[in-house]
């Protein structure tokens, strides 16, 4: 074979071979999910409230099951990886990516402080809002906060908005962070109806910051020094709380 044969013969197996490569390239090339999912959860036009960690601590570990709501596709091809799970905020907002289709909106059964809804359906390309209004098994009103000489101090009404439910305690929670709930805390404190807490009527409780123990004033003090605090209704036989506003302890 002539010198200049053998050239040729080379460059024009290179160009298939390039071609090939970046054939393959684009046929592998697997698109992001641009489209956004956003809303709120909310009672009467009023956020529910729910744990502030719920979006970041063990988001990715399946077992631990944190996710407020269930994103299922419904067409036209349904994922092959099963449900999508949604991160709800501590005002109840929530937000996620995926790709355009047919999906509903589930609530995940025996974690939320509120009753199941009726799947939502929902036909995305883009962006779309859908909030989602709920029924919370017990409900907060009137909430108020003090904090005057290391003394915590929470006013509220509790009703109990679903006649089955049974309350399990009233928890305050404290952390050395702006998030604050059972997964993110330093130290907590239990109320229940025998210490005074009244469902259907008003509230009051209160924890004294100089009556922390030794090992909760040293985890305060490792850390940032400060405080920050939040209380949640809990509910028997349900994992997450219902949750109020983070407050900063000054």
């Amino acid at each position: 074979m002539k010198k200049n044969n053998r050239i040729t013969l080379v460059i024009t197996l290179l160009a298939a071979a390039g071609f090939l490569l970046q054939s393959c390239g684009k046929d592998n090339q697997v698109s992001y999910p641009s489209s956004i999912i956003k809303g709120a959860i909310t009672y009467n036009g009023q956020p529910v409230r729910l744990m502030s960690s719920n979006n970041q601590l063990n988001s990715g570990v399946a077992t631990q099951n944190l996710n407020t709501l269930v994103l299922r596709q419904t067409g036209p091809q349904p994922l092959s990886l099963g449900d999508n799970r949604i991160f709800a905020n501590n005002d109840g907002t929530f937000s996620t990516n995926t790709f355009d289709g047919e999906y509903e909106i589930r609530p995940n059964t025996g974690r939320c402080p509120f009753q199941d809804f009726t799947p939502i359906p929902v036909s995305l390309k883009g962006e779309q809002t859908v909030n989602i209004p709920v029924t919370p098994y017990f409900w907060v009103s009137n909430y108020q906060t003090t904090f005057v000489d290391s003394v915590f101090t929470a006013t509220f009404k509790l009703d109990r908005l679903v006649t089955t439910a049974a309350l399990q305690e009233v928890r305050v929670y404290f952390n050395t962070t702006s998030k604050v709930d059972a997964s993110a805390q330093v130290f907590s404190r239990p109320f229940t109806t025998t210490t005074g807490i009244v469902i259907g009527g008003n509230c009051t409780v209160s924890v004294n910051l100089k009556a922390m123990t030794l090992a909760e004033k040293l985890s305060v003090k490792a850390t940032t020094g400060k405080l920050w605090a939040n209380m949640a209704v809990r509910i028997t036989n349900v994992t997450d709380a219902l949750y109020q506003q983070n407050v900063a302890l000054k």
